[in-house]
């Protein structure tokens, strides 16, 4: 959340337009210094910023920083008061892409967006009340949010039942990632991953995955993109990629193994595969 503030979001290659639009009914109102930084949209700089956010021709579209699909877009016009406002809001119901459907949630994400995302005024109180001490709303707030939920500089702690332990547990940014009900991690561990595409076919648990760093990446030099084949999937989270990287660049292709433990071929895009790393010793034992 501590990006330049100068820095302007503009359409990228990748993106995707909504498939399906819905239109939902809302008015927000802004003044024109609001306007001003909502115009300067989001720019996702990292795998764990989950939206790209840009303005251009009277319209804000939100589109999925890692897929790249568009989810939201709204049009905004100039008031006679000299403020401005939402005169229409569309959300995406192709539930291949995106599988919420419920008005009301796509309003709250939508807000969030607009008051945390862009505005920075810090309204994740509403959030961490509705998610509670739930572990899986939780693990789907980040899934959501990433950090514009919970950021690296932020020290609230959570108290939520770990099902696995069997306990209750207290969570902050850092275990809340390893804990998420599908990141059973343990020294490298498992994430669910957004492919480049929708087509999962061939694809299913069991698969064994190659690794290869992008040390020439422009968004990440630590990149690690992750193959079938010669068919590229996506790539290792940026919280993890770091350390497998280096190793990687360094020679040592043969001490990490991957592989598909789950596909959920119904769940959004980039919730639908689920890959484990793991690290063998010199004795070739997985740790």
């Amino acid at each position: 959340m501590d990006k330049t503030t100068d820095e302007i979001a503009v359409r990228q290659p990748g993106f995707v337009p909504i498939d399906i639009a819905h239109e939902i009914s809302l008015r927000l109102k802004f003044s024109p210094e609001q306007f001003a930084k909502i115009k300067k949209g989001l720019v996702s700089h990292a795998m764990e910023e989950k939206w790209e956010i840009f303005f251009e021709n009277d319209w804000l579209y939100f589109h999925r920083s890692w897929t790249g699909h568009g989810i939201y877009r709204a049009k905004i016009r100039k008031s006679r008061d000299g403020g401005y406002y939402i005169s229409e809001f569309l959300a995406e119901r192709n539930v291949k892409k995106y599988k919420v459907t419920d008005d009301k949630e796509d309003i709250d994400k939508f807000k969030y967006l607009i008051f945390w995302g862009l505005l920075k005024e810090d309204v994740r109180s509403t959030l961490f009340n509705k998610v509670g001490s739930d572990i899986n709303k939780i693990s789907s707030a980040w899934s959501t949010f990433g950090s514009m939920f919970i950021s690296k500089s932020d020290t609230e702690k959570y108290s939520a039942k770990n099902d696995d332990l069997g306990k209750e547990q207290e969570y902050t940014r850092d275990n809340i990632i390893e804990n998420q009900r599908h990141w059973r991690r343990e020294l490298y561990g498992s994430f669910h991953l957004a492919p480049e595409s929708d087509n999962v076919d061939g694809l299913k648990a069991g698969c064994k995955l190659r690794l290869a760093a992008e040390p020439d990446n422009r968004n990440d030099s630590y990149a690690v993109a992750i193959y079938y084949g010669e068919r590229k999937l996506g790539y290792v989270p940026a919280d993890l990629s770091e350390g497998i990287s280096k190793l990687l660049n360094y020679g040592h292709n043969d001490v990490f193994e991957a592989a598909i433990i789950e596909i959920d071929d119904k769940a959004n895009l980039d919730e639908r595969i689920y890959i484990e790393i793991t690290i063998k010793d010199k004795k070739g034992r997985n740790d």
